[in-house]
């Protein structure tokens, strides 16, 4: 093994970036020039495109080089020596910005141990290794990198293409090794994770070359990169791919890292930012979409050394919604409003909070007519009357009680906090402001929502949503979010004295072995390394277009696996839960799709998750149908002459 030589490659071989492709790189330095006061002089379309200009101005420098000298090898410095010129950018600018690359790189690397290993066993076994890389930066500034990992890098010779002139790809770098180590090729074991580079023009040299696979964007994320190179695509498609190895390809866990984790991390960290800016101490994240919510929360803020309290806060619109004198009518309308497709004498007085036996005292449960102009008669009837007002009111005293002691109980009404939802109308949310208020005169509550279809009612409780946008059904969006618990039924006191939620018993067993566990496991990996992503380059990487464009590929069945894991989740209707759950969004069958049963909300997931062949099937009889009623219209004219 003495008369051996070994040789690495550096990047994706050693260690790797943290963002989706070299690019990201330079779309964090763009962030940075543009919030830099120093660069506040420069001309603002350098500013806003350095990346791109980043990127141009090196291929340019290739392109120069080997019509000029035969090589394509550039340093750094030539880079921005270009750069400088171009855009009449002083020496010190210049030097700042070669600073600044170098610093992003070295926040940016992420070491591949299982080869740091390899090399760390070689030089224990007293073999010759050196490091050989296709590159602009110096040996040095390479070595600084890698130092950060370990310190077996401070003594191994690194070979760089950008300052010796040679390269890789060309295969001089090769030969120039040979001559000066004296080397056999026949005896050179060389690893990297370049197919022609590493392997190919090695080998053809006799070199033993190992191909490393690297960590690679799936074909979806390459698509999104292309449709939006920005900072926060390099930013979340990198922590995605950093995670992504052949088990979790097709996984639950696979799901929660590269869908669910980049949409509910964004939301999180938006409301986090927001809290932090407003002076808002305490998060109270209401049961049941909230407890995703909060586990995502409580690993960004530990990431981020915030100063924020979290509280998981068991509500529902069952419990909350506590009517009294000065809302009873507010109430009533709204529990006829959410109702009225799937309305029932049962569920009304369930929502109502009074017993069937004293519904029937106020109308005719036996009439079947379920129409909305009947309901609205329904409607009418109920704010018209007192007694049922009364009994309403009545059937919540002791609710109203328990309430104000839970909120007592769970809420420091000294410290200023919020609440955080996932969707919602916020109509629960104006209900317990009124009880709130009770408690500490005046206090107006605030809620977080990633999406709020009612967010125009400026009177009452404040509700700061993510997104503004018409989104139609959100049961998908919700489905991200379930958690293996009950709704909250109402409240209860203790042996101890204490209020505790009363949960409605459910069987979660479907929800476990869809993989929930293993699905928040990825949420949460895929939560810690973003929040690291952040924390290194001390930015904030949150934006809309993430949610749009993931929402979109979902939307035109882009992504079937996606739909397959989303359409799968166990999922029943509030209220119905005891009695079973059952797949989210089923795929259609040939029988839906012949009676074009299609108009369903989440149609989308259900024809993601079809087989294609039964479109095929179903196109097919559609043209038959098609070529019939020309042949019939024919028929008739013929007739008819």
């Amino acid at each position: 093994m003495a008369d051996w030589l070994y040789s690495f490659d550096v990047w994706d071989t050693l260690i790797t970036r943290r963002t989706a492709s070299a690019h990201g790189i330079f779309a964090i330095m763009q962030d940075k020039i543009c919030n830099d006061v120093s660069f506040r002089q420069t001309d603002i379309f350098f500013r806003q495109n350095f990346a791109s200009i980043r990127v141009d101005t090196a291929l340019f420098l290739k392109k120069a080089n080997k019509s000029r000298y035969g090589h394509s090898e550039i340093t750094l410095e030539e880079i921005y020596r270009l750069i400088a010129n171009n855009f009449r950018l002083s020496g010190t600018l210049s030097e700042k910005l070669v600073n600044l690359e170098l610093e992003t790189e070295y926040r940016n690397a992420v070491p591949i141990y299982e080869n740091i290993e390899k090399v760390r066993k070689l030089l224990k076994e007293k073999a010759q290794v050196i490091l050989v890389s296709d590159m602009y930066l110096t040996a040095e500034q390479i070595r600084k990198i890698l130092l950060q990992f370990d310190d077996i890098f401070n003594d191994i010779p690194i070979f760089v293409s950008g300052e010796l002139k040679r390269s890789k790809e060309r295969g001089d770098m090769y030969r120039h090794i040979k001559d000066i180590y004296r080397a056999d090729y026949r005896k050179w074991r060389h690893c990297g994770d370049n197919l022609k580079t590493d392997v190919d023009n090695a080998r053809l040299l006799r070199i033993n070359a190992d191909f490393f696979a690297p960590k690679v964007l799936k074909s979806y994320e390459k698509t999104l990169l292309r449709s939006g190179n920005t900072l926060e695509f390099q930013a979340y498609l990198g922590c995605s791919r950093l995670l992504n190895d052949s088990a979790s390809e097709d996984s639950i866990y696979g799901f929660g890292v590269s869908f669910s984790g980049a949409i509910l991390y964004s939301y999180v960290s938006w409301l986090l930012n927001i809290s932090s800016g407003e002076g808002i101490t305490d998060l109270y994240f209401i049961a049941r979409d909230g407890f995703v919510l909060k586990e995502i929360a409580d690993v960004i803020i530990a990431a981020k050394k915030l100063s924020l309290r979290t509280h998981y806060f068991y509500g529902s619109r069952l419990s909350l919604r506590i009517p009294g004198s000065e809302n009873v009518d507010e109430f009533i309308r709204m529990t006829f409003g959410e109702y009225k497709r799937s309305f029932c004498f049962e569920r009304l007085a369930l929502r109502l909070g009074i017993g069937f036996d004293v519904l029937k005292k106020y109308f005719d449960v036996s009439n079947a007519d379920k129409s909305s102009k009947q309901i609205e008669t329904y409607e009418k009837a109920a704010l018209a009357s007192d007694g049922l007002k009364a009994e309403v009111i009545a059937a919540h005293e002791q609710n109203r009680k328990l309430l104000k002691r839970y909120l007592r109980q769970e809420i420091d009404l000294d410290r200023k906090f919020a609440f955080v939802d996932l969707c919602g109308s916020g109509r629960t949310q104006d209900m317990l402001e009124s009880i709130v208020s009770e408690l500490d005169a005046g206090r107006r509550i605030t809620t977080f929502y990633f999406y709020n279809s009612v967010n125009t009612d400026y009177e009452k409780s404040r509700k700061i949503t993510y997104m503004t946008i018409s989104l139609g059904c959100m049961l998908w969006l919700e489905a991200l979010c379930r958690c293996p618990q009950g709704q909250t039924l109402g409240y209860r006191e203790s042996p101890g004295g204490r209020i505790e939620p009363v949960l409605e018993n459910i069987d979660n067993s479907l929800l476990l072995k869809w993989g929930h566990e293993e699905y928040l496991c990825g949420i949460l990996d895929f939560c810690r390394e973003m929040s690291c992503f952040e924390h290194k380059n001390d930015i904030s990487v949150y934006s809309s277009n993430i949610f749009k464009r993931y929402f979109g590929m979902l939307l035109h069945s882009e992504n079937r696996q996606w739909a397959e894991f989303l359409g799968s989740v166990p999922f029943s209707e509030v209220g119905l839960e005891a009695v079973g759950a059952s797949e989210m969004a089923k795929p259609y069958t040939l029988w839906n799709l012949f009676r074009s049963e299609d108009n369903d909300n989440l149609n989308f997931i259900r024809k993601a998750r079809t087989p294609k062949i039964y479109y095929r099937i179903w196109e097919l009889k559609q043209r038959l149908r098609n070529i019939f009623l020309r042949i019939c219209r024919g028929w008739r004219k013929n007739i008819g002459r």
